[in-house]
């Protein structure tokens, strides 16, 4: 049998981005935006999506750092996204003063004040990947398992 002939290039010589080695893309092309706020393809289980999901609003991929903070409540507490397990407000927010009689009191600080973080209402003041990222190896580094009126190894301002 004979080899299929190579993809056929645009004039421009880069050919499609469905033609081009991953290698070739810049890496910024394939990263999400934080920034737009379009309308997207809605997959999940509702227990887990953001609010501004749920209501049919504009989100970015700052509802999924929601949804990541649904998975630490759910760590944390050892249940079930289930609102009747972990409980949920009105504005399809955590009740984190419900949650924290389900918390064992040697939880980290830092992952607790994270998972309350990325469960805020306003998409905007989530924090990114990055920080999550960056808070959950400062937990991890610092064994941040401390009361919960106070830090040790971690400032506020790596929360935000």
């Amino acid at each position: 049998a004979a080899a299929p002939p190579p993809p056929q290039r645009s004039s421009s010589g880069a050919g499609s981005a469905a033609e081009r080695p991953v290698s070739s893309l810049s890496v910024r092309s394939l990263q999400p935006q934080a920034a737009r706020t379009k309308r997207m393809t809605v997959v999940g289980t509702p227990y887990s999506m953001a609010p501004e999901v749920l209501r049919g609003q504009p989100y970015n991929n700052l509802a999924d750092v929601f949804s990541f903070g649904i998975v630490l409540c759910q760590m944390m507490a050892r249940v079930s996204s289930d609102p009747d397990v972990l409980r949920r407000l009105q504005d399809f927010t955590v009740d984190f003063d419900a949650l924290e009689e389900q918390v064992a009191e040697d939880c980290p600080r830092g992952l607790w004040e994270l998972a309350r973080k990325c469960c805020y209402l306003d998409l905007s003041t989530r924090p990114s990947f990055a920080r999550c990222e960056r808070v959950l190896a400062a937990t991890l580094a610092g064994g941040m398992h401390v009361q919960r009126d106070g830090l040790i190894g971690i400032t506020e301002s790596e929360y935000v």
